[in-house]
Formats: structure tokens, sequence, C-alpha cells
């Protein structure tokens, strides 16, 4: 399969299980920030992805700063073509570093130095009161859905008939 969920960790990051996220919770709200623990950001993502018949067929976790950050990479069934599936790439902070990102697409790619990259972003949500971590998520894989359609056509198209030179450095 070609589709690809990079993670690299190489910032004094650490690699962790889904079911060791539950060690690590967040500081204290402060006035309009409220951090979100990481484990609950991750079950949220997987009872969306379940809800919609989606199933997560691999996944990575990296956790820095003193626990405070979150990096991760899946890869999922969803549109599984044999050669390409779902991936989705992003990272969750409760130091007040970054809002929380997520990318999506057939090749997705995430680095503890920050870096982020994918087909789409479905995702960019600060942590303030006002930031409801399972209707964020709702929304960003309706996106995705919507999208993802669109660049598996694209995929389609172009395989389905030869690229010239000037095409293919595009």
């Amino acid at each position: 399969m070609f589709a690809t969920a990079t993670l690299t960790a190489h910032r004094g990051a650490t690699l962790v299980h889904r079911d060791e996220l539950v060690r690590y919770e967040p500081p204290e709200a402060e006035g309009r920030w409220k951090p979100v623990k990481h484990a609950l950001i991750v079950d949220l993502m997987h009872e969306e992805l379940e809800r919609r018949e989606v199933h997560v067929t691999k996944e990575e976790y990296t956790i820095q700063r003193e626990g405070n950050s979150l990096f991760a990479a899946l890869i999922t069934n969803w549109l599984d073509t044999g050669e390409t599936a779902a991936a989705i790439a992003f990272r969750h902070s409760n130091d007040k570093s970054e809002a929380m990102k997520m990318y999506a697409g057939v090749s997705v790619f995430i680095c503890d130095n920050m870096a982020l990259s994918g087909d789409e972003i479905i995702l960019n949500r600060k942590h303030t009161t006002r930031f409801d971590p399972a209707a964020e998520l709702t929304k960003a894989f309706d996106r995705y859905r919507d999208g993802a359609l669109v660049l598996q056509r694209n995929i389609e198209d172009l395989k389905a008939g030869p690229l010239s030179l000037g095409d293919a450095q595009r």
C-alpha cells in the first residue's frame, strides 16, 4: 500500500503507544485557555472514525516537552484501493505553543520539529473555553470526507492517462 503516515521523532520526543497517553495530564485551565487531555482527543478521534465505519490500521504517537505536546500519524481503511488509503497527521499541544492541527490525505507527514503536511488541513483550533473537541472532530472529518472524494477522483484521473514531463514536474 502506498498510503503513508510518517511520524518523525528526533528532538527529545518519546514514542508511545495509544494506551500510554492516559498518563499525560494537561495543566490547569487559565482564563480562556482550556487544555484537553491527549488521550481524550485520540479517543474522540477513534470514536468519530468508528461512527463513520472507518478503522485505523496503523497509528504512531510521540510525546514531547514534558508530555505537553502530542504528535500522531494514522493510516485508515477508508478509501483503501490497495494502493492508497486515507491518512491523518495531527499535533496537539497543552502548553499554549500551538493550536491543534490536523492534516489529511493519502500521504501525510508530521515531525516533532513542528513540520506537518498533507493534502488538506481539516482542523486548526486553539484551546479556548469554546473549543468542543468532539464537535470540531466531527466537522473536520466532514470536511475531509468531502475533500478526500475529490482527491480520490484526481488520483484516478492521473492513473488513467500518461503524464507529460511538464505535467509531472508541476
